[in-house]
């Protein structure tokens, strides 16, 4: 996972805290090799964990990561060694359960770029003339982004809507090839036709050529925050809702990225395809996910399928009626500038206050 300077501020301010006399040594990205790792300090301190290394892994289908099962077997091979985990997501421990193993959230995807996005102008203008309703960007084809833009456009919402897809040639022949779940039999019966009538027309469709401006990102190798500046920033100007596809959807929520944020700085209401429960976790973190406005009942839905369809589906006249998201939008200027705000003044304040109060529930290994 990218780190930037604001984790390794705080990951040298932690190392700089751990008390005298306590013998450690820090890997970095240095687990890989479970059986030829050998570690002699009674505590190890791991950094830049990267869970979400596997962004397709599916808890339905597996229990746990191949990442954390690997970092497990450093652990058992090492049973007099005490390891502090300190990593940029949420949710690890749902995965690490070990009694020599602590951990520290020690940033967040969130707060990558923190100087950058506390400098960026959120984009306030709207065009009010707009027939667009939502923009929803999907790059990297990952399954879950293929089933939505096929659900999207079985529904023929994107003639509401801006939708982006890259990467058509690397589509399977069917849409089952691009599946990884076990279909309930409402599923079968009906969401599969729809999804499958959708993959036909994503297959037929264009939407690659709208992907221009996502893109630069990558050829131009700048970083997130200058990218909505030169390239998102006219996109979100004829739009007043944001499907976000986030980084990982089948896994439970491990945090949310640059994407939500970007969502933030467009002035957009949100609907967010991710793990179950983020939007409960960035609601507790002091986001307004305008819950008046937006239906986010299906961010407690465990079942990826079922969540995906649902975000679409109790929104749906959000997406689609004439007028509006736009009258929404006019009347809630003043929450947008709140969620920019927070991201301003208080989210790095927050991240950093929770990982020192993490670090100090460390227990060490003080033989």
């Amino acid at each position: 996972m990218y780190q930037d300077a604001f984790h390794y501020k705080i990951i040298n301010s932690l190392l700089a805290q751990i008390p005298a006399g306590i013998q450690y040594n820090v890997l970095h990205n240095g687990i890989d090799n479970a059986k030829q790792l050998k570690i002699q300090s009674p505590n190890c301190i791991v950094l830049n964990f990267d869970i979400l290394e596997y962004y397709e892994f599916d808890h339905t289908v597996q229990p746990i990561t191949p990442f954390s099962q690997n970092f497990l077997q450093i652990v058992d091979a090492h049973p007099d060694t005490k390891f502090v985990l300190m990593c940029q997501v949420e949710n690890v421990q749902k995965e690490l359960t070990h009694a020599r193993i602590d951990i520290v959230r020690s940033s967040s995807g969130l707060c990558r770029e923190d100087e950058a996005y506390k400098a960026l102008l959120p984009e306030t203008k709207k065009n009010l003339n707009s027939k667009k309703k939502f923009i929803c960007l999907n790059r990297h084809p990952k399954q879950y982004r293929i089933n939505l833009v096929s659900y999207l456009l079985a529904l023929d919402l994107d003639q509401h809507g801006t939708i982006s897809f890259h990467k058509k040639n690397a589509l399977a022949p069917t849409w089952l090839e691009r599946v990884s779940w076990d279909l309930t039999d409402n599923q079968k019966q009906h969401v599969r036709p729809l999804l499958e009538h959708g993959y036909d027309k994503l297959k037929k469709s264009t939407l690659e050529n709208s992907l221009h401006e996502v893109d630069k990102i990558y050829s131009e190798k700048i970083d997130n925050a200058k990218n909505f500046d030169l390239h998102l920033r006219s996109m979100y100007q004829d739009h007043f809702v944001e499907i976000v596809s986030e980084s990982a959807f089948n896994i439970p929520f491990y945090g949310a990225s640059e994407k939500f944020k970007n969502s933030v700085y467009g002035y957009v209401f949100p609907i967010l395809i991710g793990g179950t429960g983020l939007v409960d976790f960035l609601r507790n973190l002091g986001f307004d996910m305008f819950d008046d406005v937006i239906d986010h009942s299906y961010d407690s839905i465990p079942d990826p399928l079922d969540r995906l369809c649902a975000a679409v589906d109790l929104n749906r006249k959000l997406l689609s009626e004439d007028g509006l998201a736009k009258t929404l939008w006019i009347k809630n200027q003043h929450r947008f500038l709140h969620n920019v705000e927070f991201i301003k003044t208080a989210l790095f304040d927050k991240i950093q206050h929770r990982a020192q109060e993490d670090f100090g529930k460390v227990r060490w290994n003080t033989v």
